[in-house]
């Protein structure tokens, strides 16, 4: 029992990080009341996220993603086209990304934007 009781302790943080991660394929939908958090890191691919997001995390290249709602979105991949309803922080250290947003999530005011990366475009869409 107490081996038992080691393991589920031990296991314990590794399951709550667990998120949705693409690493192949062409794209796909995901809704974050499955799992808050989300990982992209195909190329080339196309992706529909539903939802209420925690995280998500983009590390491919040229992919397109359209968003419902996010607490953050990071952006470390090149040439990428992110759209998103509503998003708290937007952060980018990839190049050549095209994030847009309407607005914050609501009641959480303005969407924090910190772009490190080269030639990156993000803005709020009207």
């Amino acid at each position: 029992m107490i081996r038992l009781v080691a393991l589920l302790l031990v296991c314990a943080p590794a399951l709550a990080s667990a998120d949705k991660s693409y690493m192949d394929g062409k794209g796909g939908t995901w809704d974050c009341a499955k799992d808050p958090q989300v990982s992209i890191m195909a190329n080339e691919g196309t992706y529909t996220i539903k939802g209420a997001c925690k995280a998500i995390n983009v590390q491919g290249n040229k992919n397109k993603i359209a968003v419902d709602s996010a607490d953050q979105i990071n952006v470390t991949g090149n040439d990428n086209m992110v759209a998103a309803v509503a998003v708290d922080q937007i952060n980018a250290s990839g190049n050549k990304n095209t994030v847009t947003y309407k607005k914050a999530v609501a009641d959480k005011g303005k969407t924090q934007v910190n772009s490190l990366g080269t030639d990156n475009k993000i803005s709020q869409a009207k």
